[in-house]
């Protein structure tokens, strides 16, 4: 696997981009957990912990409600209002019926004995009520009344204290369902905060890097041609690397071979036309490239300029030469 500084920039751009999706990612797949374990924990709540202390509250306010109704049976002046009543009193039975059969579902295997001890007790109560009932029909003075009402009264307490228990034990453990649930919330609270902070850093500890594999070389090489630019041929690029920022470096680094090889070689060639040398040869002919094509013909046809020169004046002399000779010869001879 590459390094992130030999990677070409539009890798390192490409690494950056798919880093932050996947940032982006992870943290929605934390918060899509998050919410899905909070919705867990709500639903189990709503359909369980919920059901499970209103029903029995329910259950203890109906039979009190019956309960209060049986009283104003035993007390009515008529049989009319009884008969007005049972309706009322039927309707609670068989609600009380019910929601002992809908508790089952609710009750656990730990709230199982308690819920059969009241259904039992609240069995016991109507059978008593129901011949309290009677004996009330046939002779409201009767004295067996005030004996069953006084059973039925324990049989009322024993039973509304046991649905009582019922709901406060369901309180109790929907109470530490709340404090579990609120844990749960709380590690994935903490959980998504490490994944952020997770993500932040990653990213952070990439985009430094990128930064960094970008910024360096660039100021190495505006270093570098600054110190070109006043003259010094010597400076070179240190920065090696596989992307284009180390095509770069290694360019400008040829570049600098290049120019140093002119100008030596120019320092050169100037050097033995300025001793007589007018047929001096390029000792580097293969570093004129382009542009630099006529530097290297330029300094050629001086030297041949300067040759030509030479020979002419050298002509001139000999010519001199000889038509002095020629004027001392005819002189002599006259």
């Amino acid at each position: 696997m590459k390094r992130i500084r030999d990677m070409g920039i539009r890798e390192k751009m490409k690494l950056l981009g798919v880093a932050g999706i996947a940032g982006v990612l992870a943290l929605g797949t934390a918060a899509a957990l998050m919410t899905g374990r909070t919705n867990e924990i709500g639903h189990k709540v709503s359909s369980y912990w919920i059901p499970a202390v209103t029903i029995p509250m329910e259950l203890n306010h109906k039979t009190s409600d019956y309960r209060l109704l049986e009283s104003y049976y035993l007390m009515a002046d008529s049989q009319e209002e009884r008969d007005a009543l049972e309706p009322e009193l039927n309707g609670l039975r068989a609600d009380i019926k019910e929601g002992f059969a809908e508790y089952r579902q609710y009750a656990g295997e730990e709230g199982q004995k308690a819920l059969e001890t009241a259904e039992e007790l609240w069995e016991d109560y109507m059978s008593l009520s129901t011949t309290m009932l009677a004996v009330c029909r046939a002779n409201e003075n009767d004295p067996q009344l005030k004996e069953l009402f006084g059973q039925s009264r324990v049989l009322f307490e024993e039973g509304s204290d046991q649905l009582f228990q019922i709901v406060e034990y369901k309180k109790q453990g929907a109470k530490e369902s709340a404090i579990r649930g609120a844990s749960a919330f709380g590690l994935d609270a903490m959980f998504e905060i490490a994944v952020l902070l997770f993500i932040a850093a990653a990213l952070a500890w990439l985009i430094r890097h990128i930064v960094k594999s970008l910024m360096e070389p660039l100021q190495e090489l505006l270093d570098v041609s600054r110190k070109i630019r006043s003259g010094d041929l010597e400076a070179s690029v240190r920065y090696r690397s596989e992307d284009e920022m180390g095509e770069m470096a290694e360019s400008m680094n040829e570049l600098t071979e290049s120019l140093r090889a002119i100008v030596n070689d120019q320092k050169e060639m100037m050097s033995q036309i300025a001793d007589g040398n007018y047929k001096v040869q390029s000792q580097t002919p293969n570093v004129y490239h382009g542009d630099f094509g006529p530097l290297l013909y330029g300094t050629k046809n001086l030297a041949k300029r300067l040759q030509y020169g030479k020979e002419e004046r050298e002509k001139d002399d000999v010519r001199k030469v000889d038509a002095a000779d020629k004027e001392s010869g005819f002189s002599e001879n006259c």
